[in-house]
């Protein structure tokens, strides 16, 4: 029969607790980040103040090869702004790499087709020439395009700017409770 002793195990139980915990917290800390939207470019899908978690694993990739999934049309991404990277920005990839975009009267066309969005609530009226996106350069915009400051405006992402792809969001009023780690995103 075996005897253990409270007193040497409380020590040891603690110490392992501390340690699963931590590794747990380096885990979440390299996996997942949560943001705060600002601003209504992604609208309906994404409202300002909304907090949104990314998988920051999503896209990671070793000399330029995706170890879990590529980027694709339709993802919703957090990324760095290209002109300010301390800013993070909320978009959808609409193109990839050897799509050409183009844009007519608001319409959204890759590779000659058009581009069905039941997402995007206003298309606006933007007209943007035929452009072949380059490799590892993605095109994205805002859902609400009349209120987005996107691809449009200063060109695509490159693959470097991309932080996580969107997992899922959750109301505003658990965003102050949750604050692991939180950035706005525009």
């Amino acid at each position: 029969m075996y005897s253990f002793s409270k007193k040497k195990l409380l020590p040891t139980e603690l110490i392992e607790t501390l340690i699963l915990t931590g590794l747990i917290f380096f885990g979440l800390n390299l996996s997942i980040q949560n943001y705060q939207v600002e601003g209504s470019s992604m609208d309906p899908t994404l409202k300002e103040s909304d907090c949104v978690i990314a998988s920051k694993l999503a896209y990671a990739s070793v000399r330029s090869t995706f170890l879990f999934s590529s980027p694709k049309s339709g993802d919703i991404v957090v990324f760095e702004y290209p002109e300010d990277r301390s800013r993070y920005f909320v978009k959808r990839i609409v193109a990839g790499p050897g799509d050409t975009i183009n844009m007519e009267n608001g319409n959204v066309y890759i590779n000659g087709k058009i581009l069905i969005e039941p997402y995007v609530i206003n298309t606006g009226s933007t007209d943007y020439l035929p452009y072949i996106i380059s490799e590892d350069e993605y095109f994205v915009l805002g859902d609400n395009r009349s209120a987005s400051n996107d691809s449009r405006s200063w060109g695509t992402i490159k693959t470097e700017h991309l932080v996580g792809k969107y997992m899922f969001g959750y109301d505003s009023p658990m965003c102050s409770v949750i604050k692991y780690r939180s950035n706005e995103i525009q």
